[in-house]
């Protein structure tokens, strides 16, 4: 039988797709406090630790912010119609680099349960 372990990189998956998807479905008023109460308690579910809300709401703006850029609204793309001034490839990489980090930075703060053995 093989021996299956929860890592770092799987807990770092699931929070990214979470975050991004709760970022998608933002209702145009925007989310309170409770909400991102309702999705920390989901998220510390789902990887079995204890998730900050506060820390979420950084990754949650780069996450808008990757959105933007995609639907060319974002207030620092530069683009012409001829194409020959781009930046938003620069502009999602630099995003990419923040979510990363954002997340990386909910998984030090967050609490695993002592039975989780997380691998590096």
């Amino acid at each position: 039988m093989t021996d299956l372990h929860f890592t770092k990189a799987h807990a770092a998956a699931v929070l990214r797709f979470e975050i991004v998807t709760f970022a998608e479905e933002t209702p145009t008023n925007g989310y309170t406090e409770a909400d991102f109460q309702t999705l920390a308690r989901r998220l510390s579910y789902m990887i079995d630790a204890d998730v900050n809300w506060v820390t979420l709401e950084d990754a949650w703006q780069a996450s808008q912010d990757w959105f933007s850029v995609a639907n060319c609204t974002h207030e620092d793309i530069n683009l012409n119609r001829s194409g020959t001034i781009d930046n938003r490839a620069e502009l999602t990489e630099r995003i990419e680099a923040n979510l990363t980090e954002d997340i990386r930075y909910i998984l030090e703060r967050a609490s695993f349960a002592p039975h989780w053995e997380l691998a590096a």
